[in-house]
């Protein structure tokens, strides 16, 4: 997700609509954002997103715009536009400035039957909260959890996805298949460098009145490469998520397993190997406040991204404060299991044995 990708499609994007004439295209846009202020309250372990214990009030915030036109009953665009200065961007280091990135820009055709069929860059639907993975305000929490988010390094991918929806006497369901080339979203750590290619998956959606359970399946060819190592395979990654809202609870859960059988062993494992990771949300609603807590946990051997178990425990409360704003504050705290270090948490600081970092979260998600 690039400057360079943002410069590409725009002009593709706007052509589509000169094309089907300003008359003829209904334009729509609307904006979202969140703004937070973020604090390691230790330094021997930092987690994920901190490089030291000071203030930071950008790397936990963005900004974006979402752009849609439907050009006729069976026509439509869409693209969303990001400035993060957020870690989950491809750099995956703190900045000082907002990055500008396309997270999605398609053009979508859907048949009189409900087939709709989408070119361009799409969301990579690994999650349940892949559809608002920068929108936050649609989330529960601040942003879904880093040790689960990171197990699969990519959010989005360049191709095609044919998607098929239909109702049931349970539910209405959804199936989607998809394929082409992801867009990494990380950056391996030990000057290492990644490559993917060949992404095809299925993903199907069963959704009633306030709940929804998901199950996804995906292959994608991975190169990785340090300076005196190169381990190419592929990885496959199988999830599956829920999420309820009704009744005044509120509940989410994500499972994923990745597996790379053919990585190359290093001293420090199989160079890609394996990871799991899920978590589990539960909050309920009073009124305009949502107090909610989270677990997380992952163990990976995935020498390319990290290695070990990272255990993250995180209370927080949602206030409301109208349709369109929602004021959040979190404490986290990260556990591994010795001073050896956990997975996607900052490097133990010199002669720290520390097994446990926590953090504080205090800002607002909010629609334009």
């Amino acid at each position: 997700m690039s400057r360079n990708f943002v410069c590409s499609v725009l002009p593709i994007f706007c052509g589509l609509l000169i094309c089907s004439g300003a008359s003829a295209a209904d334009l729509s846009w609307d904006g979202f954002g969140s703004a937070y202020y973020g604090q390691a309250l230790t330094y021997g372990l930092l987690p994920f997103g901190f490089q030291n214990n000071r203030p930071d009030f950008t790397d936990f915030s963005l900004f974006g715009l979402n752009v849609a036109a439907k050009l006729d009953d069976h026509w439509s665009a869409g693209a969303q536009l990001v400035a993060l200065g957020d870690h989950t961007a491809a750099a995956n280091t703190p900045t000082s400035t907002f990055d500008v990135q396309a997270s999605w820009a398609y053009v979508s055709y859907k048949t009189d039957e409900g087939t709709q069929v989408r070119a361009g860059r799409q969301r990579f639907p690994i999650f349940t909260a892949s559809e608002s993975i920068y929108e936050h305000y649609e989330l529960p929490f601040r942003e879904m959890p880093a040790i689960v988010f990171q197990m699969a390094p990519f959010v989005a991918f360049d191709g095609v996805s044919v998607s098929h929806g239909f109702d049931t006497s349970v539910g209405k369901v959804n199936v989607q298949v998809f394929g082409g080339t992801p867009i990494l979203a990380i950056t391996p750590p030990n000057g290492g460098v990644m490559a993917l290619s060949d992404l095809i998956g299925a993903r199907v959606n069963l959704e009633g009145d306030g709940w929804r359970i998901r199950a996804q399946a995906s292959r994608a060819s991975v190169q990785n490469t340090l300076p005196t190592l190169v381990s190419q395979g592929d990885n496959s990654y199988y999830s599956v998520g829920y999420r309820y809202d009704k009744n005044n609870i509120v509940s989410w859960g994500e499972y994923l397993f990745r597996h790379a059988p053919d990585g190359t062993i290093t001293p420090a494992g199989k160079f890609t190997g394996l990871g799991k990771s899920g978590y589990i949300l539960g909050g309920y609603r009073l009124g305009n406040w949502l107090p909610r807590y989270t677990f997380a946990q992952a163990n990976a051997n995935l020498a390319a991204i990290g290695n070990g178990e990272t255990t993250t425990h995180t209370v927080g409360v949602n206030y409301y404060v109208n349709p369109k704003t929602v004021i959040k504050a979190e404490y986290e705290l990260d556990l591994v299991p010795d001073s050896g270090g956990g997975y996607r948490v900052t490097p133990i600081a010199p002669a720290s044995s520390a097994t446990s970092g926590s953090a504080v979260y205090a800002g607002v998600d909010f629609l334009m």
